[in-house]
Parts: structure tokens; sequence; C-alpha cells
């Protein structure tokens, strides 16, 4: 057909008949396209449409069936299913794709059954089981049921073999047999074969169990990590380790060395009494390097101390030490008891001691300054705090009474000098140019009045008498021996101009106030006195003799062949933070010497008030 044939009948289809139509179409002269653009008319066009497919269908039957190809017959099945013309030849493509389908299941049968090969049995049910071969797939399970129980019988216990097993049976109903067998051969101390049994047997009971094991084994890896990094010279290292890992592997060993750390902190609180120890042991508490307990346990404070240490106890007491008294006198006929002594000496602490033992037989006048001051110093010792020294300049009077063993009053006033006072003047000025009221005011009316004297020496439990006492008005700590200050306070005493106060003087002893420092151990009260005599007669050698020469030549001391005594003191147990738990043994023998050294109260006769009333009548 030349060009313009064509031409010619594309632009007449309309008025050519459709069969004509199609047989030029199976020439391949035309084609469907060529005839829809030409715009054939739909009903022509589909009859010639239908004559064309009719004529394909037998065509690619006989392609698809001869010789027999399934995949030519499904797509032949496929392209016409559905098209009335070609339903015979559909129909007959269908029996002998089955035909095919049949005979090749069989073949796959011969060879799966005779192969002893569970995959491809397992694979050959997955493929077919749905196909229409319920027999042949049922042989197959019997089969593939029998394998498994002969493979189970066979399988070893070891990791490789039973998950081979799972793989060739992934549907067994031993799955929680060969998962228990799995584990039972897991190393539990291996992570990786504890990961391997996860990921096998995600779905196990032991997965999880698996998984405990490997975070806690996680969690000691890491506490051991963090116990290696620990400075074990560190407490607070030691103590932060126990609070990341309380239930670590390591926390035997941090215990006992922060318990060895803490014996050895808490320790050196033990002769420890200022506040600032007080500061630190409450530090030491808040960071959890040391229990409130280590301190309590080790006699380092008491449970009440502690309650102040950690502030839950805030009661205190307070005292306004005036710079002039005006009450600052003894009255007539008092026996004075005066306490000499440098700043921090204790001689606070030993008048302390004897007010706290105030009762019938003893009692202290409660007005004017002294009174406040000695109510101060029982609150003081009722709440378990120590009294604060006196000032640069401060001299107080207590007037009080006490009684003898015969029931005999004894009016005594005791005087508290001032220590600063003292250390300041006689270190640094000549003895000639300094007078007593240079030692606190009113220092030198006190003792320049009639009444009997008793002087107490008090001195702090420095082996060789020397101490660090800060100055007042430069803050400095200046280095002073208090034998020598007792050795200028004896010349100024011995001085002419004041022979008239040694007259007056009944005894002069030394107190040796915080002795409870001193090594002394468990010591009887006979053992500390000679111990005591021992530090005095070996470091205050001249003030000694300075005090036996002073006592011959005015009769003191007569009842202790013009000796001084020494008399160890404590007021008790101290405490960080200069709390204390007082202890009136020390204070009962004072009170006691100075019942014996001072003078009773007499009754007045009928002469003494005919003397009284002559005195009165010439005043």
């Amino acid at each position: 057909m030349t060009e313009e044939d064509r031409k010619s009948i594309l632009a007449n289809v309309n008025r050519i008949p459709p069969i004509q139509l199609a047989q030029l179409v199976l020439k391949k002269e035309l084609t469907l396209e060529e005839l829809k653009t030409a715009n054939l008319a739909s009903p022509r066009y589909k009859i010639v449409e239908e004559e064309v497919e009719k004529k394909a269908v037998v065509r690619d039957w006989n392609e698809a069936s001869n010789p027999s190809d399934a995949d030519k017959l499904r797509d032949f099945i496929q392209r016409y299913d559905n098209k009335p013309y070609a339903a015979n030849w559909v129909s007959q493509a269908r029996t002998l794709l089955k035909n095919m389908e049949a005979a090749q299941v069989m073949r796959e049968w011969e060879e799966v059954q005779t192969s002893n090969d569970a995959g491809r049995l397992r694979n050959f049910i997955l493929r077919y089981q749905t196909g229409g071969y319920p027999d042949l797939i049922a042989q197959a399970q019997e089969l593939l049921k029998a394998y498994e129980e002969r493979d189970y019988a066979l399988l070893r216990d070891d990791i490789k073999s039973l998950m081979d097993f799972i793989r060739r049976y992934p549907d067994t109903f031993r799955i929680k047999e060969i998962e228990e067998r799995a584990w039972a051969k897991t190393d539990r101390q291996d992570k990786n074969a504890l990961n391997d049994f996860i990921q096998n047997f995600p779905n196990s009971y032991h997965a999880q169990e698996a998984r405990n094991i490997l975070w806690q084994m996680e969690l000691a890896e890491a506490d051991d990590r963090a116990w290696q990094a620990v400075d074990e010279n560190s407490p607070e290292a030691i103590a932060r380790y126990l609070s990341l890992y309380p239930e670590g592997r390591h926390v035997a060993d941090a215990r006992k060395k922060l318990d060895e750390h803490r014996r050895q902190k808490v320790e050196r609180f033990r002769y420890r009494f200022d506040t600032e120890a007080k500061i630190e042991i409450k530090e030491l508490v808040d960071k959890n390097i040391c229990e409130e307990r280590d301190f309590i346990d080790m006699g380092i404070v008491t449970d009440w101390v502690m309650e102040r240490i950690m502030e839950r106890d805030k009661s205190s007491c307070q005292f306004e030490q005036k710079e002039d008294i005006p009450d600052l006198i003894s009255p007539e006929g008092n026996t004075d008891i005066f306490l000499f002594g440098i700043p921090t000496s204790g001689k606070t602490c030993v008048l302390a001691g004897l007010i706290n033992l105030a009762d019938e037989n003893f009692v202290f006048k409660h007005v004017g300054w002294g009174g406040k001051y000695a109510e101060y110093l029982q609150q003081c010792i009722g709440m378990g705090i120590s009294p604060i020294g006196t000032r640069t300049n401060y001299v107080n009077v207590i007037s009080a009474s006490v009684k003898d063993e015969r029931e005999n009053k004894h009016p005594i006033s005791l005087v508290e000098m001032s220590g600063e006072k003292v250390v300041f003047k006689l270190s640094n000025h000549d003895v000639s140019t300094v007078g007593f009221e240079d030692m606190g005011d009113g220092a030198g009316k006190l003792l320049a009045n009639k009444n009997r004297k008793n002087i107490f020496f008090v001195i702090d439990p420095s082996r060789n008498g020397w101490t660090n006492v800060q100055d007042q008005e430069s803050g400095t700590y200046v280095a002073v021996s208090q034998p020598q200050i007792i050795c200028r306070i004896l010349d100024l005493l011995n001085e002419k101009k004041n022979s008239s106060i040694l007259k007056l003087v009944d005894s002069i002893h030394f107190i040796m106030a915080k002795s409870d420092m001193l090594d002394m151990g468990p010591a009887s009260r006979e053992e500390r006195v000679r111990m005591a005599t021992d530090i005095v007669e070996k470091y205050y050698a001249e003030a000694l003799s300075k005090i036996k020469t002073t006592c011959k030549k005015y009769g003191i001391n007569r009842n202790y062949e013009y000796k001084p005594r020494v008399y160890p003191f404590s007021l008790g147990r101290f405490m960080p933070g200069n709390y204390l738990e007082y202890d009136r043994t020390d204070s009962v023998v004072l009170m006691n010497v100075v019942k014996h050294s001072t003078m009773a109260e007499k009754d007045e006769t009928p002469f003494d008030k005919v003397k009284a009333w002559l005195h009165k009548g010439i005043g």
C-alpha cells in the first residue's frame, strides 16, 4: 500500500467496512491508534478492535501453549481474562497452567522429600500450603516433624548447635526448652554472650534477666571507675563516692577508709575548745565527711553540745562589762579573795566554779554589779557555756559568805583582777612607776582597804610558763612569761608603800587552771597536786622564792610553813565551741581552802556596842 492509499483510507475511514479495516490492521498496514486519530466512529472502532483482538488471541494462544511456557500462559490469562471472545482460550490456558504447576510441585516434592533438608522442606510447605495441595502439605509437615524429632535427639548443648536448630525449626514447639538450654550455657560474666542471648531470644523470660545482669555489670564497671578515681587521702572524695554509690561494691573499703579519716579528724578536736572548732565540726557534718555520732561516741562533745554546734539549740547568755562600776567596794569586815593572772589564764573559770557552788552554805549578794556578774556566771554554767573572759580594765567584786563545818559564817569578797592591765603595765613599765590602779579601775582602792586578804595567782598549764596574749591596741599577739609577771606583782607588793597591804594578807597560793589539759590521765587528787607542784617548782622557781620570802616576812601561810600551795583546777569537761560540762570537784576543794583561810564573823559583844556608840558620837 502506497502512502497515498493510506492517506485516502484514513480520510474515508467511516465509509470503509470495519471488517476491511480490521484486516488492514492485522496486516499491519494500519494501526488502531491511527484509526482513532482519524476519528473513526466509536461503534465502528469497537468492531475493528474486537476483530483485531480475536485474531490476536489465536496468535498469542499458539505462542503461549506451544511449546508450554508457564510465564507466557500467566501473561495470556492476565491479558485476556474477562474477554468474552477469549473465554475458551483462557480456560484452556488455566487448565494447562494448573497441569504444569502440578507437575512442577510433584517434581519439587520428589526432590525435597529425598533431600534430607529441613529448610527446603519448610520452604516447600510455605510456598504451597495455600496452593490446593493439602494432602501433599500434610505429608511434608509430617516429614518435617520427623526431621525435628531426629535433630532434637541429636542436638548438642552448645550455643551454636542450639541456634542452628532454631534457625532450621523456627516454629518448633520446643522453643522454651531451647531457651532454657541456651540460657544454661550462657556465661553470665560475658557481656557479649549476654547480648547474643538477648538478640537470639528477645522475647524470652531470661532476656530480661540478661538485661538486668548487663545493667548491673555496667553499674559495677561505673562503680569501679568511680572508686579508682577517688583520692583515698581525701575524705571529701570518699564521702562523695558513698553518696553516689551507697550500695556500691567498694562501700566497705570506702567506709573503712572514711572511718579512719573520721577518727583522725575527730581526734584533732579533743583539745580544741575555740569557736572556730565548732564551725569546723559543723562543716564536717554538713559535708557528710563526719557524722554527729562520731564526735559524741569519741567523747569530743555531748549530745546537747552537738545540738548547739549544729545550731538546733541557739540559746546563749550575755553580760555587759561596764567600764566604770559604781559599787566596786568590798564591805568592811569581809575577807577579800584576790584572783591575779594574765589574760586567758582561767580567772573567770575559777570564779565561775566557786559561784556555782551556791547553796545554803555559800550565798552571794545578788544586788549591785557584782551580783549581776555572779548571776551571769551561774547562767553560763547552767547552760553549759564557758563564760567569756574579762576585758582590759575590768575588775569586779562579788560579796558573799560561806559557812564552815561549825556553821560559822565567813564573809568574803571574790575579786577578779584585770589580766590585761597586769600584763601590759608590768611588762612594759618599771615596777616603781606602776601602781595597783594600773591593774584595773578600782584595783588600788580594793587592795588598800582594811579587810583581810587572800591572794591566788591563777596560772594556765603551760609547762614553761610562756603564753601568747593579744595586745588590745595593735591586735597582735605577744609572748608573755607568767613567772615574770608574778615576780613583778610580788615586787610591787613588797614596795615599802604597799607594806600595809601585805600585813593584811593571810595566804598566797597558786591555782593551776585548765589542769585537765595536762597529760595526767586518770590521776588521783594527790597525784594531780604533786604534778602541778612539780611544774611550779620547775618553771616558777623565782616567783616561788619571792613568795616564800614574803610569807616569812609578813607571817603569811603560817599554817603551811610559810609556803604557797598549788591547787590544780578544772571547771569541768570543755568541748569545742567553748562549751563545758561542769564538774564541781576542784571548785569544792578551793571553797574549802577559802573557808580555812578566812575569818569567821564574830558575834557582837556589849563592849563592841559601846565602842560603836562612842565612835558614832565622835563622828
